[in-house]
């Protein structure tokens, strides 16, 4: 039997929800179809690390099973990863995306992960993004996914994929939805009974104060409607420090980044839910970066840069767009532009890099294949990195957006309204780049809300979507971060930012011992040289190799070539044009592997723990050095062995490591061969 509170949110969503999203429904019987396993289990722990790149995050979770519905259960637990997370002092987001939380609790539709598809150990991703999770609300007593409800598991979700998969589901540890739902009553006797303001806004550390009685004298929680799905359920939480203070009758409480408008609950300590009979209204919600540091949970604010020299962000847009295409993105931009101060511009050429990755390009282009998860019309992608303050902890900042969009969904590419089949382009487009200018999702019928039908527009910014744009501008301009410059204050449009090179490509390739870069320009203007530069990974201890002298002025096609005569075996390039009074330009990063053919370096296991065991073969006897670094520099091993000829074996006893991401260096007669490592 549904509770009073659960009609009322439920109601609520009903008259605020519309029947499609910025994803399109993937049915239950195709997830089905698409999952190599069916589980249904526990988040007990999530740890974030970078791809072998280190171009993306991506958050590892570790999965106590429950149910086994589909597949088979090659250990106790399972590790499912997502993209995005918190890596140190960087962090990645994306939107729409999955995150999953601590004791969060559902069915996971999983296939093999494509990320760690080269370890030892068996990890799986979601099918179809969030879709492919089933969640556990305690609090609205339901299970949610993007496009539905089921208030009765058992017959709505356990039975209905044992129907489809014909058989039933295997038990491996006790568990019932019923007593999971039954963990935190309902207090009809004890209420909130007002609080003020009755309008705030979500992650920009605005205060709540709610009055009522019986919410006792020990810190509970404070639990508001949840905005990435419409304000369909009632789970999002306000953090520890979010609370500012308790006691019986008052509790004053920051609201969360991801709450949305609809009731919201006070969960006492001793697991009572007291929940308000009205609504809060949250007119616009900002981002935040969530993580743990120093063994707590923070939730800290992000802001712009000035990050291109020219006040704020350029957009490139990739060269397979089409014009009507380009039109729209910029028309959508200039939205957020002129009514905002948005600090952004656009290069007045296109590109083409086709990537979505930290690359130091802010990018807008169309998925290759089946890259974007299925029933997926786009994704925004934000990148930033931190740095720790004495007066407020830590301060983060975007250092790159990215736009990438489905290339094969029905569109509305024209300003027209759209037909009932297709999807209007130019609502996308607003709706994920006021994601990029750091806006999360709120629960009215406004382009940041987290749904769009088929054969609707929605793509003019409510008043309420371009304050909270607007403060998040005036807050990077006011409160500067880890030593960045500022963004402009104002910016009246989104204007194309004139390119002293026109640079046509950039590439390289390994050659024996020497490493060939080759770039082209289409036109120079003022252009005195080129700077090469190399990275182990295309952020850090950067270092420059040498100088090309340029043409200077032409519009004709210019080629040049650089040889790294000393190259890495793994290595990143970019090269910087200087002009005559002084400008640089740096252009993007490129990646070289030069790994010789001798001693064939392996080592495992992957992931590590207490051992590592090295293995390489050599043509004769010769004196090796073994090194590990961390990824921000330090040595914390290092070894000398002799090998001899033919297959060698070397243990390495890293027991004292910590978990993390490591780079083992193998070096023997002065040539150096390199493999990340995780443990």
């Amino acid at each position: 039997m549904k509770t009073l509170y659960t009609i009322l949110l439920a109601l609520w969503a009903i008259n605020t929800s519309i029947s499609q999203c910025l994803q399109y429904e993937v049915p239950l019987a195709e997830r089905i179809e698409r999952a190599d396993m069916i589980l249904e289990g526990k988040v007990i722990k999530s740890e974030g690390f970078w791809n072998e790149q280190m171009t993306r995050i991506y958050t590892t979770h570790t999965i106590l099973p429950y149910k086994l519905f589909k597949g088979k259960l090659a250990t106790q637990q399972v590790q499912v990863v997502t993209s995005g997370g918190v890596v140190g002092f960087n962090a990645q987001i994306e939107h729409p995306g999955l995150t999953l939380e601590k004791e969060q609790t559902g069915i996971f539709f999983l296939k093999q992960s494509q990320v760690l598809k080269n370890t030892t150990t068996d990890s799986y991703e979601v099918v179809a993004l969030n879709q492919g999770f089933i969640s556990y609300d305690p609090y609205n007593k339901v299970a949610i996914d993007v496009f539905g409800h089921y208030y009765d598991i058992q017959l709505e979700v356990y039975q209905r994929i044992q129907q489809l998969i014909r058989q039933p589901y295997t038990n491996i540890e006790p568990f019932s939805p019923e007593k999971y739902f039954q963990r935190y009553p309902i207090q009809l006797n004890k209420a909130v009974s007002n609080w003020t303001p009755s309008s705030i806004s979500a992650g920009t550390e605005s205060v709540l104060t709610i009055n009522g009685t019986g919410f006792g004298n020990t810190q509970g929680e404070v639990v508001f409607s949840n905005a990435d799905n419409g304000g369909f359920t009632m789970d999002v939480l306000a953090i520890p420090v979010q609370i500012v203070s308790w006691s019986n009758t008052r509790i004053r409480v920051q609201v969360p980044s991801k709450a949305g408008t609809g009731p919201f609950g006070v969960v006492t300590a001793s697991g009572n839910l007291m929940v308000s009979n009205d609504v809060l209204t949250v007119d616009y919600a900002v981002i935040n970066i969530q993580g743990v540091f120093n063994g707590v949970s923070y939730a800290h604010r992000t802001r712009h840069i000035n990050d291109d020299g020219n006040g704020g962000y350029t957009w490139e847009l990739n060269e397979d767009l089409a014009q009507e295409v380009t039109n729209r993105v910029s028309e959508s931009a200039s939205e957020w532009c002129s009514n905002a101060n948005v600090p952004w511009g656009f290069s007045n050429q296109p590109t083409n890099l086709d990537m979505t990755a930290r690359d130091n390009v802010n990018i807008v282009r169309f998925d290759n294949g089946n890259e974007l998860p299925s029933g997926v019309l786009g994704i925004s992608t934000s990148y930033f990195s931190g740095c720790l303050s004495s007066t407020v902890g830590l301060n983060w900042y975007v250092t790159e957006t990215d736009l990438t969009i489905d290339d094969i969904s029905n569109w509305n590419f024209s300003n027209s309204a759209p037909s009932s089949s297709t999807f209007d382009f130019q609502s996308v487009a607003i709706h994920e780049l006021g994601h990029s200018a750091q806006l999360g999702h709120i629960n009215s019928n406004s382009p940041m809300f987290f749904t769009l039908p088929r054969g609707i527009a929605n793509n003019m910014p409510s008043s309420n979507e371009i304050d909270g744009a607007a403060e998040v501008q005036t807050f990077s301009v006011t409160n500067p971060a880890c030593n960045q410059p500022i963004p402009n204050a104002s910016n009246s449009a989104c204007s194309a930012i004139p390119v002293p090179v026109e640079l046509l490509q950039f590439s390289g390739y390994a050659k024996e011992n020497e490493n060939i870069l080759e770039w082209s320009t289409a036109s120079e203007e003022n252009v005195s040289h080129f700077v090469i530069e190399r990275s182990i990974d295309g952020k850090q201890a950067v270092e420059m190799l040498g100088k090309q002298q340029a043409v200077g002025f032409s519009l004709e096609t210019q080629h040049y070539q650089y040889a790294d005569q000393q190259p890495l075996p793994v290595g990143y390039y970019r090269i910087r044009s200087v002009d005559y009074d002084g400008t640089e330009e740096p252009f993007n990063w490129i990646f070289i592997e030069n790994k010789p053919t001798s001693n064939n370096l392996q080592v495992s296991p992957v992931p590590f723990t207490n051992e590592l065991m090295v293995e390489m073969n050599s043509a004769r006897n010769e004196q090796a050095q073994i090194e590990i670094w961390t990824m921000d520099g330090k040595q914390v091993l290092s070894e000398q062995a002799m090998i001899e000829a033919g297959d060698n074996k070397i243990a390495l006893q890293v027991d004292h490591l910590k978990s993390g991401i490591y780079l083992l260096r193998l070096v023997v007669n002065n040539k150096v061969q390199q493999v990340k490592l995780v443990k």
